[in-house]
């Protein structure tokens, strides 16, 4: 008579990973995050760069306009009606709006006389650098400039020099 009994074979195999397979995950992650995490810090700074410089770019459209519209002018016998406080009003701003930055303006008597030289500055909190733009005194024309502690990379195409 034959055997007949069957043997069970078993495999000690467990499933899973390896000490090593983990370990190579981790650090293909790790490398990752160190290429990931610069780049998202690069992307999020620049996104407020650009956020800053539209706002500027609205400011500047409304210091013309007000100027035309007579909300600003020479006449400074109308006190506080010619002033920046009456600008953000005329214009709907609120500086509280404005996210991570802060925004500076040349003094109430630029903001009288039309002539003289006028900027808007927006320095920002959360890394280190500021972005204005000045208002030429006899042309009007507007040019956009950088600290030179704000990367270049940074900038808007409109404030690259």
């Amino acid at each position: 008579m034959q055997n007949t009994q069957t043997r069970k074979t078993r495999y000690s195999r467990q499933g899973g990973f390896t000490l090593i397979e983990l370990l190579v995950v981790i650090a293909i992650i790790g490398i990752l995050a160190s290429v990931a995490v610069p780049q998202y810090q690069n992307y999020t700074q620049r996104a407020e760069v650009s956020t800053a410089y539209s706002t500027l770019q609205a400011l500047r459209g409304g210091y013309d306009v007000a100027i035309v519209d007579g909300v600003l002018g020479t006449d400074t016998a109308a006190g506080e009606v010619n002033n920046a406080g009456a600008f953000y009003t005329y214009l709907g701003f609120n500086e509280d709006d404005l996210k991570g930055a802060e925004l500076t303006t040349s003094g109430a008597g630029a903001f009288r006389d039309p002539q003289t030289e006028t900027f808007f500055q927006i320095e920002f909190e959360n890394f280190d650098g500021a972005i204005k733009l000045t208002r030429g005194q006899s042309d009007g024309y507007w040019t956009c400039s950088a600290e030179d502690r704000l990367k270049q990379s940074l900038l808007p195409r409109g404030c690259r020099e």
